[in-house]
C-alpha cells in the first residue's frame, strides 16, 4: 500500500514545494520501513505544457514525512511518493500536483 494522504504546498517559497504524507499503515509494510521515494517532474511552465522531462527522485529516512523539493518558477509539478523495505520499492501513490 502507498503512503496516505499526499499533499504538496508552495509554502517556503516561489521556488520549492514542500511534500507531506502519512506513513503506510501498520500491517501494510511488507518489511523493514528503510525510507521514503519521492518521485517528481515538471509536466507545465507558464508558456506551454513539457513532455518528455526528466524524472527526479529524493529518497529520505523513515522517520521523515516532509520533504522540501526546489523546482522552477511558474511551473507545474507531478508528485508520488512510495516507501520503500529490505524486500523493494512499494507501489507509488496516485499523483499530487504542485507548483504556480
Amino acid at each position: 500500500m502507498p503512503p496516505q494522504s499526499v499533499t504538496a504546498h508552495n509554502l517556503t517559497s516561489a521556488v520549492a514545494i514542500n511534500v507531506t504524507w502519512s506513513p503506510v499503515p501498520v500491517g501494510h509494510v511488507n518489511g523493514l520501513l528503510i525510507g521514503y521515494s519521492i518521485k517528481y517532474r515538471r509536466i507545465r511552465t507558464a508558456e506551454r505544457d513539457v513532455f518528455d522531462t526528466k524524472e527526479y527522485t529524493v529518497t529520505v529516512e523513515p522517520s521523515e514525512l516532509l520533504v522540501e523539493i526546489e523546482t522552477d518558477t511558474y511551473s507545474i509539478y507531478e508528485i508520488r511518493v512510495a516507501a520503500f523495505t529490505q524486500r523493494g520499492m512499494g507501489p507509488y501513490s496516485e499523483f499530487v500536483y504542485g507548483g504556480e
